[in-house]
């Protein structure tokens, strides 16, 4: 499938290939590599599991498009849920932890709203992101431009990683 028009969410994406979509070639791939990419696909048998029950889909994949988290636990949820949906596939994710005052957290807040892909909280003097389907090394050009080069922060991007620094914000 190739995107036309406007360009999928992650979450979208995701519940796509669940469903059964071998392949989502992205809008802003030229032409070429689409064709490759086609080429490579023609003659492969399509041996993997789908599942058929749409609403289950999309009821696992939507926390990817929701933005902020009302708690953290409903925050830790929504990461594991999306963590479990994208195993065997190709997602690349980030759990961003970063440390900002109110004033900054609040700042941070106005400037998840208008970001793609991405889950929010806050707690205390913490500000934790999951960025869903964002590639490792776009993680330092998201946080520059959502903290305008102003403030520390750190970064998982292994499953098993970010489900320990989720036990350690349930437990702050």
């Amino acid at each position: 499938m190739r995107e036309c028009g406007k360009r999928l969410r992650a979450g979208q994406a995701l519940a796509l290939l669940r469903l059964g979509v071998s392949c989502v070639i992205p809008l802003d791939m030229a032409d070429l590599g689409a064709r490759r990419i086609l080429e490579h696909l023609k003659g492969t048998r399509f041996a993997r599991a789908c599942e058929h029950d749409l609403e289950q889909v999309l009821d696992e994949t939507a926390c990817a498009l929701r933005g902020q988290a009302d708690s953290a636990a409903l925050f830790c949820e929504a990461v594991e849920g999306l963590l479990a949906a994208a195993d065997g596939f190709d997602f690349e994710t980030g759990l961003i932890r970063l440390t900002a005052d109110r004033e900054r957290a609040s700042a941070l807040a106005r400037a998840c709203k208008a970001a793609r892909d991405l889950i929010w909280v806050t707690k205390g003097d913490e500000a934790w992101l999951f960025l869903f389907g964002c590639p490792q090394s776009a993680v330092g050009a998201v946080m520059q431009r959502l903290l305008a080069g102003d403030g520390k922060w750190s970064a998982e991007f292994q499953p098993e990683r970010i489900l320990s620094e989720l036990e350690i914000l349930r437990g702050a």
